[in-house]
This record gives structure tokens, C-alpha cells and sequence, in this order.
């Protein structure tokens, strides 16, 4: 089976007096990107990480960094993110959100876009391929919440990107039906959190199989 390449942690859901330590263990098991949420109150619920702690923990744990913008105004976000972040988020619900892409490209990092659950896919008809694209399959900023099951298929309208994602509720064994779908990418935080083996997890989601072990 087809397994995904690139396997993002997300710290949302973690005990924010032990970010640094979960950091760590998931660094440990072998997790090679971390995913920072970043939210503003309004776009999304407010419980994301500042720019600072993210980079700091960043460069403590080794791992790669990746950043998920979700603002009404990305724009003013982008330059601090870019400055340690591979891959920079926004949402094509926000305000400028193609300035703010336009933006990313000119720091030298990767851009992608996010599209919400009620968000038409012909919404990015235009994209091109060099923009990632990050299928949600919950709504932004609410970890924990229901996995809409019509994301698979929204996965399977944009197969061929390069850089796929989705992110929401995703657990090993979504992550091999979605890989299966053209998912390139996925981000997991809740399941992966909680995972008696994180190691054993991600490498069945590497692998494809969605079985993991321990």
C-alpha cells in the first residue's frame, strides 16, 4: 500500500505546561515534522502557539517546522513563521490570502493553502501545483472534533499535487485511506498524542498499512 512521505505532529491538543516534553518524545519516536497552529481568536478558536516558543522548541527537538496560519490576516503573521518554517499555511478563507502566498514565496519558503469542510474545492481551480494544498477535515481550530468523511473524496480531487494534505482527526488508519486517495501529506495531532507507541504509529502511516503496533 501507498504510505504518506510526510507526517506531521500538531501540539494543539497537548498540555501546554509539557509542550517541550511531548515535543521531545515525539522527536524521539521519530516524528521528523512538527506542525505549529497559529490562531488568532477570530478565524479560529485562540489557543495557538507564538512564534518564539515554536522556533525554540523547534531547534531543541531537531525536528522541522511547518506552520499553519489560522488568521483572518495572514499577511501580518507570514514573516515570523518564514523565518524558521519550511511550509506556511494559509487559509483561502482569509483576508490577501494570495498576497500572503505571493509573500512566502519571496522569504524562500514552501506555501500552501488550507480549505475549511464547507469550503468548495473550486475554490483553488487556479492553484498552481507548486502551492500546497491542506484538505481539513474538521473545522479549523477544533481538535478533537469529527472527522467529515467527505474529505476523502476532496483529497481525491486535487490527487497529483505534490504537497497534499489534510489535517483534523486524522488517525493511522484515516492516513492510509487518504494516502490512498493522493494524500501526500497528513498532519495528526490528538491520535498521535495519544498513541500508546508513537514510534510504531508513525511508521505504519509511513508504511500505509494503518495498523499500528504497541
Amino acid at each position: 500500500m501507498t504510505g504518506v512521505p510526510r507526517v506531521a505532529g500538531s501540539l494543539w491538543s497537548a498540555d501546554r505546561a509539557r509542550v517541550g516534553e511531548e515535543a521531545a518524545r515525539l522527536a524521539d519516536a521519530g516524528l521528523r515534522h512538527v506542525h505549529w497552529d497559529v490562531t488568532d481568536g477570530d478565524f479560529a478558536l485562540a489557543g495557538g502557539f507564538e512564534p518564539a516558543q515554536a522556533e525554540a522548541l523547534t531547534a531543541s527537538t531537531g525536528v522541522v517546522a511547518e506552520a499553519h496560519l489560522m488568521v483572518r490576516r495572514p499577511l501580518r503573521h507570514v514573516d515570523a513563521w518564514t523565518g524558521f518554517c519550511d511550509v506556511v499555511t494559509v487559509h483561502v478563507e482569509a483576508d490577501a490570502w494570495q498576497a500572503a502566498v505571493d509573500r512566502i514565496v519571496r522569504r524562500g519558503r514552501i506555501p500552501a493553502v488550507a480549505v475549511s469542510p464547507d469550503t468548495a474545492m473550486s475554490t483553488i481551480d487556479s492553484l498552481p501545483a507548486s502551492v500546497g494544498v491542506l484538505v481539513m477535515c474538521v473545522e479549523p481550530g477544533n481538535a478533537g472534533g469529527a472527522f467529515r468523511p467527505r474529505s476523502v473524496q476532496r483529497v481525491r480531487a486535487e490527487r497529483g499535487r505534490p504537497l497534499l494534505g489534510v489535517d483534523g482527526a486524522v488517525t493511522a488508519a484515516r492516513a492510509a485511506e487518504l494516502a490512498g486517495a493522493g494524500a501526500t501529506w497528513v498532519v495528526s495531532g490528538t491520535d498521535l498524542l495519544r498513541a500508546p507507541d508513537p514510534a510504531a504509529w508513525l511508521t505504519a502511516v509511513r508504511a500505509g498499512d494503518g495498523r499500528p503496533t504497541g
